[in-house]
């Protein structure tokens, strides 16, 4: 059962985290709110209402420990998403699709634990991206166009078939 809004303390910005009905968030979300934590639900799919957010400005997603067995597509939806993490969902196979290359505005992709194999060529589109986090999957390859991502800091690839 689900109770009131909590914010997360475990960074500097409060987050949104999902122990109200999506209305509820959505609520939250008008008052300025810009991060989202949708993590341990056991989601399959998003909620609905989840594609009003593309209204607000989104700026961190969390879609962590769920049973998502792709990135969700309305995902894509979001262009002004800045820290995307979708870990630990170990729902095989897992498919990044090529929308993800419509997050334009991402630095931070964290997608460990989740038996991912491939990841598709649209992530050299996301041109702002500094960190990548794709450790504990299945990886066998990089895509080339990961080189044209001059910006990126960071590529974690620990526990992959590289």
């Amino acid at each position: 059962m689900m109770e009131d809004t909590q914010e997360d303390q475990s960074s500097s910005s409060s987050s949104v985290v999902a122990t109200t009905p999506m209305t509820e968030m959505l609520k939250v979300l008008t008052k300025g709110e810009r991060n989202l934590k949708l993590s341990n639900f056991q989601l399959t799919r998003l909620p609905e209402e989840f594609e009003k957010l593309q209204a607000f400005s989104l700026k961190r997603l969390d879609l962590s420990q769920n049973n998502f067995d792709a990135l969700p597509r309305e995902v894509s939806l979001l262009p002004s998403l800045q820290e995307f993490s979708l870990c630990n969902n170990a729902i095989t196979p897992f498919i990044i699709a090529p929308e993800i290359g419509m997050l334009t505005s991402l630095v931070s992709l964290k997608l460990t634990g989740n038996g991912i194999s491939s990841l598709p060529e649209e992530l050299s589109d996301l041109r702002m991206l500094k960190i990548i986090d794709i450790s504990d999957n299945k990886m066998e390859r990089l895509p080339a166009g990961i080189l044209k991502l001059s910006r990126l800091a960071k590529l974690s690839v620990n526990q992959n078939n590289l």
